[in-house]
């Protein structure tokens, strides 16, 4: 199958070249759509927000594609979008001194030693990060896709009647919608991303806009609303209610999604170590974003556990919204926007 050029964004945001760009996160629940455009400031452009049935069928995921740029309202048909999960591995590794062209020649012959897939079905790009001179060594990013998931997404987009202008990762996504908001903040600080979306948690850790770590775990706001769907006997959506509705105190809905919760912080507080440990830099800020992010008191109990400065981020901060209208439909949403924002932003460049 034919498909355009295969492109991770590993930092170094330029702004967009296009008047407009979109850019479509298509999660395990709905599908995002976001298009900003550039007249000398970024503005939202289009955007929507669309459920996919529940038999997350693949007719069903096309449906909603559809559906969101129908309700969003948008006439471009040129898309940025996004992969992620199990499907995408990424590597951080120390090489000695060499040109990006020497790196991908040496990966198509030594790639399995990084990679634990087979070479034959992924699609592999790297990107060199910092050059280490006392060492003689450059510091690089190697990421692998797989094939199948590569053209299984693109078909879904293609039929869809969307043409894909690039696919990116949804990690390096997120590092792009945060090195716009990053702006002319510090950039010597520690950062964490935290993106907590249905099925998933990103964590990425950054040093200003720079890449240092990524990770994909496999906890997300589902496995709190099953905790709650087991012990209190009730069926999924009524336990989604339960816990996006603010009808149990936050003592009460922290004790029926204990056990989840404490594994998710769990793994997070393992990538922490482990970052720690091979940078002897600690985490200055931890930023919070994706739909599950905006459990009630969630921000305040990741401060606590990981005694952490821990804000909420807004993907749209700094992107113009045309109304208070479309700023209070946002209200509650724009959360789980990050992905679609950084595509949007990687669209074009």
């Amino acid at each position: 199958m034919k498909f355009p050029k295969f492109r991770f964004a590993f930092g170094g945001l330029k702004k967009p070249r296009l008047r407009s760009a979109c850019g479509l996160d298509i999660g395990s629940h709905s599908v995002k759509w976001v298009e900003i455009r550039d007249s000398g400031k970024l503005e939202l452009a289009t955007w929507s927000v669309v459920p996919i049935k529940k038999d997350k069928s693949r007719e069903s995921v096309i449906a909603a594609v559809k559906d969101a740029l129908q309700t969003s309202g948008s006439v471009s048909r040129r898309v940025c979008s996004a992969i992620g999960g199990q499907s995408v591995i990424a590597r951080y590794i120390d090489f000695p001194k060499m040109t990006l062209e020497e790196l991908h020649s040496h990966l198509e012959v030594e790639a399995d030693k990084y990679i634990p897939f087979n070479i034959k079905d992924v699609i592999l790009d790297c990107q060199i990060l910092e050059e280490k001179k006392e060492e003689g060594k450059v510091h690089v990013l190697v990421v692998a896709a797989k094939k199948d998931a590569v053209n299984h997404h693109i078909s879904i987009l293609k039929e869809a009647g969307l043409d894909p202008e690039l696919l990116d990762v949804d990690t390096f996504a997120i590092t792009n919608a945060f090195e716009h908001f990053l702006g002319t903040q510090s950039q010597a600080r520690f950062h964490a991303l935290l993106e907590i979306g249905a099925k998933m948690t990103n964590i990425s850790i950054l040093r200003g806009a720079r890449s240092l770590f990524s990770r994909v775990i496999p906890i997300g706001g589902t496995d709190f609303t099953l905790a709650i769907s087991e012990k209190l006997n009730l069926d999924k959506d009524a336990a989604e209610m339960l816990k996006c509705g603010g009808k149990k105190s936050q003592e009460e809905l922290f004790g029926l999604i204990g056990s989840s919760l404490e594994n998710l912080m769990g793994e997070v507080k393992l990538s922490f170590d482990y970052f720690e440990n091979q940078y002897d830099k600690r985490v200055e800020r931890i930023y919070l974003s994706g739909g599950s992010s905006r459990l009630p008191g969630l921000l305040n109990y990741i401060q606590k556990n990981f005694n952490v400065e821990t804000l909420p981020w807004d993907p749209l901060e700094g992107i113009t919204i045309p109304s208070d209208q479309i700023r209070s439909q946002l209200r509650g949403i724009k959360e789980g926007l990050t992905v679609a924002v950084g595509l949007a932003l990687r669209s074009g460049t």
